[in-house]
This record gives C-alpha cells, structure tokens and sequence, in this order.
C-alpha cells in the first residue's frame, strides 16, 4: 500500500543480450543492448537517491529485455558490483526468466548469483508465456516444478510475485493451427494459468519498440488497442468455480501513472507511458534529456502535462472526458501525440458499469 506523498520509480536496465527463445510477437532487441559505463551507472544511483529525498522510491530494479538464462552476457548482469549497487538503493529485484531450460544446473547457477546479489532480499520474476500453451497442463506443470525448483534453492529470500507476461496484438495466437482473436474463453484459459501462489498476469503490447508513428504499425497498434480495451475490462465479469473474480481489480486503479516507470536503454533513459501495463517506446520523444536529476524529470513530466492538455483540446472526446486528468498522468496522450491520432487509448472509459474503485 502506498505511503502518503510518496510515489515509486520502476527502473529497468535493458542490458542483457541474447535469447535462444521465439516467443510470438517478441520485439526485444536481443543482440544490441549496451551495458552501462561506471559513470552511467553512477548517475542512475545518483539520481535514485535524488528521487528518494523527494518522496520518490526506488521500487523496483528490473533486469531485461531478454530471459536471464539465456543471456550471453548474464554473468556480467547479475555479478557486476555496479548492479550490487543500485540492488542496495531498489526494494526489490526484478527478473526475466522464461524457465524453458531443462537442466537443473541452470536454476542452481541463476540461485548462487540472486543469492549473492540480494541477500535476504525481494525477488520478482517475469516469465514470457505464449498463448498457446494455456490448456497444456503438461507444459504449465513443467514450468511451475522449475518455479519451485529455482525457489527452493533461495536463501532468505522471498518471491513477491510471479508474472505471466503475454505478448498481446491484434490477434494472438491461441492455438497450434493458427492466430485467433482473443475472446472470453481464451482470457478465462489465461487467467487459470497457475504457476506460483503469488502468480500475476501481465500483458505486453510490444508495438512501442517500434515506429509507432509509422502508419502500418500504428494502425495495427490501434487496432489491438480497440479490442484491448473492449476485453479486458469484460474480465471483471468472469469468475472462478468459488466465483471469485479472475481478473485483479488493482489493474484497474488510477494512480499508477503517478509513479515513474524509467527505462535504461543504449545509454539513454525513457520515460514509459502508462496504459493498462507500462508501455516502453524508444521514440526519441520519450527519452529524457542528458540531466539525470530529479528536478530534471520532474520538469519534463510538467512540459509533458502541458503538451498533453493542449493536445487534449483539440480531441472533442478528450475534453468532455472524466478520465482526461488520469489519461495525462499516465502520459496516454503522450502517446496518442506521436501517432497524431484522436482515438482513445484508455481502459478505464470501457470498465464495467458496476466496477467500483
């Protein structure tokens, strides 16, 4: 729960390279991620305790783009004593790991460096899930006795979470035989998914790691927002055999925009938008300017404000909207700016008449 005042930064460093997965609709560079300089990392640290003395705290620290095992540098991601650094200054330590290797030896090298790293510390794990795999109980049981494997392994530290993160387009792919829409069958099949007890689901839109003013992409963007949006909220509906709501209402919420999802990416940092999940574009009208500072941020986060609500004046259904301040937070017309269009990307206009905050 939230502390008065205080909001949470998300940092995550896309440095690890290389993967040996396919994951369908995975956009992740895998080969061209840069490691940080001292220097860099030392502005980063700098800046998170800049933050922290203004009642911003470093929450998370996520290490990414690409599965951790299978990464050709992951030694020098989890061992570094710049990252042991930065491990001191975030409450919690984030992970990617699909859990698609079969050797024990793996998850015994991936406990060793976690324990060495966070010592009695706080661990979250984003396991890449593809849709296809939702009624493969085999394939679910597999990945779930690694989970616990891996766990077991653990010394004095403790898994907050584990994420299901499913790329989601237009269509997705939900069978072996070919691309589906998603309905509400295929969200309750995602939503039983039950891998760790303190299992969570997370959606990818992956399209902000492209061009997304780039008129294919963005009209291929638009259009899995529209049925994102038209869904997802539907799942507020959908119940379990103890009727039991499968979707988690927190996703709902309206302050997450608040907080400052910052994205470290070949030497540069971005400011992600937020719509139903953070939502990572490298555009360069994302990235922040060279000043690492808080007040820096801080001030761009205003322009940024500014620049939306004149947008926001020309979109007739922006304007008259109850959600215009919420959308502005989260940065969403930020977002609808740089694809110059009108059509709405917010969740909340969709939620369920009888959903109550």
């Amino acid at each position: 729960m939230k502390r008065i005042n205080e909001n949470f930064i998300d940092l995550t460093l896309e440095i690890s390279r290389g993967c040996s997965h396919a994951c369908s609709g995975c956009t992740v560079d895998r080969y061209a991620n840069q490691f940080p300089t001292d220097a860099e990392f030392d502005r980063i640290i700098n800046m998170l305790k800049d933050a922290e003395s203004n009642n911003f705290i470093a929450a998370n620290l996520s290490i990414g783009p690409t599965d951790i095992l299978a990464s050709e540098n992951r030694e020098e991601c989890l061992t570094h004593p710049k990252i042991k650094e930065l491990t001191t200054v975030c409450n919690k330590l984030a992970l990617q790991c699909a859990f698609l290797n079969p050797k024990p030896e793996e998850y015994e090298w991936l406990a060793d460096r976690v324990n060495d790293l966070i010592p009695g510390g706080l661990l979250k794990i984003a396991v890449p899930f593809e849709v296809k795999h939702v009624n493969n109980i085999k394939y679910i049981e597999t990945v779930k006795n690694r989970i616990k494997y891996f766990e077991s392994l653990l010394k004095d530290i403790t898994i907050t979470r584990i994420y299901s993160v499913i790329n989601f387009e237009e269509t997705i792919n939900s069978s072996k035989t070919g691309d589906e829409y998603l309905t509400s069958d295929v969200l309750k099949a995602i939503h039983s998914i039950d891998l760790h007890p303190t299992h969570h689901l997370d959606y990818a839109l992956p399209f902000g790691r492209k061009d997304i003013s780039d008129p294919v992409i963005k009209e291929s963007f638009l259009k899995t927002i529209k049925i994102f949006n038209l869904i997802m909220p539907r799942t507020q509906a959908l119940v379990d055999e103890d009727g039991i709501n499968i979707y988690d209402l927190n996703d709902f919420q309206i302050d997450e925009g608040t907080d400052w999802n910052i994205v470290y990416h070949n030497g540069n940092l971005y400011r992600s938008a937020f719509l139903n999940e953070p939502f990572v574009s490298f555009d360069p009208r994302f990235k922040l300017s060279d000043d690492w500072s808080f007040a820096s941020i801080q001030q761009q986060e205003h322009e940024s404000e500014v620049a939306q609500y004149i947008y926001a004046q020309q979109t007739e259904d922006c304007v008259s909207c109850q959600f215009l301040s919420t959308c502005v937070t989260r940065n969403l017309l930020s977002v609808m700016e740089v694809m110059d269009t009108k059509q709405c990307l917010s969740m909340l206009p969709a939620r369920p008449n009888n959903f109550h905050w």
